[in-house]
């Protein structure tokens, strides 16, 4: 393999290890936030949509990741 494939894939490999270790966070934060009792004022429900939206962005961030990465392996 080249050196250039190489660094790619290396840069990709550090990529996807840092994006995993900010949605775990993110996660993390979100289940705290969804499994608090039900939000009763403005900001509170705030919070909470917020909360789901990062959910759904992180599952949205992993199918992507998942096509890049059949993408680079089929290259």
């Amino acid at each position: 393999m080249n050196q250039p494939t190489e660094r790619a894939r290396e840069l990709l490999a550090q990529q996807r290890h840092d994006g995993d270790r900010r949605q775990d966070s993110l996660h993390e934060r979100s289940e705290e936030e969804l499994h608090q009792q039900n939000p009763t004022t403005t900001e509170a429900k705030a919070r909470a949509a917020m909360a789901e939206q990062r959910k759904q962005t992180a599952h949205i961030d992993a199918n992507l990741l998942e096509r890049s990465e059949e993408s680079v392996k089929s290259s």
